[in-house]
């Protein structure tokens, strides 16, 4: 049986203090998923930095900008641009704090969206050209 070590969200030395728990209290439950919402959720996930960053969030840590630049090694406004991707994509929210702005994951989202694949894969209508979805009949696979 395997156990999960629980990663702190900052080291003992750091000196944030006020951090905010990493909650999705007050935000909206995740509808069923569209297919526009199906691809824009890929694309969140489409590039390995944006992947990197999400992996950051582990152990349901709340992430200022500047933390996730010092972490990934990457520029400010590179880190700015992924950061508006994903909280486009629903991957993350983000809450304002005076002057910082706090960064979650998404994880109801998230499980949404790996259910959606995962009833996608397990679907034997899909074989057939039946939309996700909607259940429509398209003409062919790849329509």
């Amino acid at each position: 049986m395997s156990t999960t070590t629980r990663v702190p969200c900052r080291p003992a030395n750091d000196r944030i203090e006020n951090v905010p728990p990493c909650t999705e209290l007050g935000l909206p439950e995740p509808s069923p998923l569209t297919p526009d919402q199906i691809a824009k959720l890929a694309r969140g996930l489409a590039s390995p930095a944006r992947v990197a960053i999400l992996n950051q969030f582990r152990g349901g840590c709340s992430r200022t900008t500047g933390e996730i630049v010092g972490a990934s090694g990457l520029a400010q406004s590179t880190v700015s641009e992924h950061l508006r991707f994903l909280r486009d994509a629903e991957l993350l929210s983000a809450r304002r704090d005076g002057s910082r702005v706090w960064y979650c994951m998404r994880r109801s989202v998230i499980n949404l969206f790996m259910e959606t694949l995962a009833s996608l894969a397990n679907d034997p209508n899909v074989a057939d050209g039946a939309s996700l979805v909607t259940g429509r009949q398209d003409e062919g696979p790849y329509r």
